[in-house]
């Protein structure tokens, strides 16, 4: 008897995923391939892999499968296809920054005006302002665009031959209204970007289409297609974030922080991301932060140039009281967002002495990164989402000594499911949604039994103390590095 099951495909900043899951989303088999981070990527490099991972899945397998149901999750990452579906230009991941399109931007709408049309600070890392970098570099790339939209929207486009995007994707853009759902007309008059070249907008939970008769995978043609999402809110719906008050942390190579909400929240900071969740009748609010686990990866392979194992330098910074001996740190070492969003920040030490040794600093890449998570919490509380409990989902949460200072700094228990990684996991659940499965019907499959990390109430007052410290210090690096430019140009007139 044929095994049902559905396809996940999860192409991710460090590593590509393909996978089967059952209907109890037991894993039956799964492909990887780790990829270097880069600013750009090859769109049709990433399908011809896809492609191989999948044929080798399928050819692994000993027992026939019936796949159900498809839905891919990416990076933030954005291409243009021109009129025969080919791309035009390489991928500009997220880590791709667009500083004078920002500038130029902000020069003709404000910043508030941005925010109350989009629900987004204005960043150099939104899509829109990498197809103005496209414009402006490759002209002629930009006048072949038939459609700009998202690397997961590229690799559905292959898979049925249908060009869309989801909202929530469409939100990173900056050019969404999600309160109007639909793109937004001053921002696109602002950027000069006909509407013509942006897809037709679709939510995630949706059927996009039925996968094609030649793929380049052994897939049978006429198998729905789930229009699906981003990693980062897919993934908070595959650790369980589908219910009220409940955040999800997502500790990769970066940490993506969102919680649950079944309102749009307004935030008179602007400083949260809201944006539809890739669930019906759902919010998600937070926001994709800096360099984390990518922080701790350089702290290893770079700075000590694996003299120490990952192992070894969590047991000695395990040994290190709260609050590291008076050292600070940003680990946002390709710039900050969520919730800072500066991305003229660079890593940054505050405090160093002679005390302090590689596993002092080792600890302050984990507790800045907690820090930043509590501001997150308490913003996301004073807009009106308070934040209940905390799952942790990702590679970062192998340091479970990262976790209990996770939960000492913010106060709030912290989750840790038998499944890491979600990503596939949310990419299952809207896969099997595209079979005509509800998501009511899969929850009792999706509660998995977690390990609970608790705040150790001994560490509350030395961490309230020394996160007032960590917000002054942020506060500084940030105005710092936003005078920097000026600082050197006065500098070097001197």
């Amino acid at each position: 008897m044929m095994k049902e099951c559905v396809l996940t495909i999860d192409v991710g900043t460090s590593s590509y995923r393909v996978s089967l899951f059952d209907l109890q989303f037991m894993q039956i088999a799964q492909q990887s391939y780790k990829i270097a981070n880069t600013h750009t990527l090859d769109a049709e490099r990433c399908w011809d892999i896809i492609c191989d991972m999948t044929n080798n899945l399928m050819a692994s397998l000993n027992d026939k499968v019936n796949i159900r149901g498809i839905s891919v999750s990416s990076q933030v990452a954005w291409l243009g296809i021109d009129a025969s579906g080919n791309p035009v230009a390489p991928v500009l991941t997220w880590m791709d920054q667009s500083p004078e399109e920002m500038q130029a931007l902000a020069s003709v709408i404000t910043s508030e005006s941005v925010y109350e049309k989009t629900a987004r600070r204005l960043s150099a890392e939104y899509g829109g302002l990498k197809l103005q970098k496209i414009k402006k570099n490759n002209p002629s790339a930009y006048e072949a665009i038939k459609y700009f939209f998202s690397l997961k929207d590229y690799i559905n486009y292959k898979l049925t031959g249908e060009a869309a995007i989801d909202r929530t994707s469409a939100c990173y853009t900056l050019l969404y209204n999600p309160l109007s759902e639909d793109w937004d007309e001053d921002i696109l008059a602002a950027l000069s970007i006909p509407k013509k070249i942006l897809p037709p907008l679709i939510n995630g939970y949706e059927v996009l289409g039925k996968t094609l008769n030649d793929t380049g995978m052994p897939i049978p043609n006429g198998i729905p297609v789930a229009a699906s999402g981003p990693d980062g809110t897919v993934g908070v719906l595959g650790a369980g974030g589908y219910k009220i008050g409940t955040a999800v942390d997502i500790m990769g190579t970066t940490d993506v922080f969102l919680t649950c909400s079944n309102r749009f929240i307004s935030d008179k900071n602007q400083r949260l991301i809201v944006n539809p969740h890739v669930i019906e009748d759902l919010w998600v609010v937070g926001g994709p932060m800096g360099l984390s686990g990518g922080t701790a990866s350089w702290f290893v392979h770079t700075l000590m140039s694996d003299l120490v194992t990952y192992k070894s330098v969590n047991e000695q910074a395990e040994k290190i009281p709260p609050g590291c001996d008076g050292l600070l740190m940003n680990p946002g070492l390709t710039g900050e967002r969520a919730p800072f969003w500066s991305s003229e920040m660079a890593g940054t030490v505050f405090g160093i002495g002679l005390n302090h040794t590689a596993a002092h600093l080792f600890r302050a890449i984990m507790e800045g990164n907690s820090y930043a998570i509590r501001y997150l919490c308490h913003l996301c509380s004073e807009a009106g989402s308070p934040i209940d409990q905390i799952i942790a989902i990702g590679g970062a949460t192998q340091h479970t000594g990262w976790l209990q200072i996770k939960a000492d700094i913010t106060g709030i228990p912290i989750y840790l499911p038998r499944v890491l990684e979600a990503t596939s996991m949310g990419c299952a659940v809207l896969a099997w949604i595209s079979a005509g499965v509800k998501l009511s019907e899969q929850q009792d499959c999706l509660e998995q039994p977690c390990k609970i990390f608790d705040p150790d109430k001994n560490n509350e007052v030395i961490y309230n103390r020394f996160y007032q410290r960590y917000l002054y210090f942020i506060k500084t690096a940030a105005d710092f590095y936003k005078n920097q430019k000026g600082g050197d140009a006065l500098w070097q007139d001197r």
